[in-house]
């Protein structure tokens, strides 16, 4: 999988980011759009020491999950 990673540093493009293993009950979302908050932009700072894939608001695609009537139905 392609991803940008924050190493607490720099940003770094991955392009061989493991694939998430599914707990029970999740899914997995093939990202179509993602945006990048003001959240992120202090994590780059240096705010709580994160390091991994910024980006929590996004746009996507279930690609894989658990069989569930809300999510299969199209809403």
């Amino acid at each position: 999988m392609l991803a940008l990673y924050w190493n607490g540093r720099r940003l770094l493009r991955k392009r061989t980011y493991p694939r998430p293993s599914l707990a029970p009950d999740t899914a997995l979302v093939r990202v179509r759009l993602a945006g990048i908050c003001a959240t992120d932009l202090q994590i780059f700072k240096g705010y709580m020491g994160f390091r991994g894939v910024p980006g929590h608001e996004f746009v996507g695609e279930v690609e894989e999950g658990p069989a569930g009537p809300w999510w299969e139905s199209g809403w």
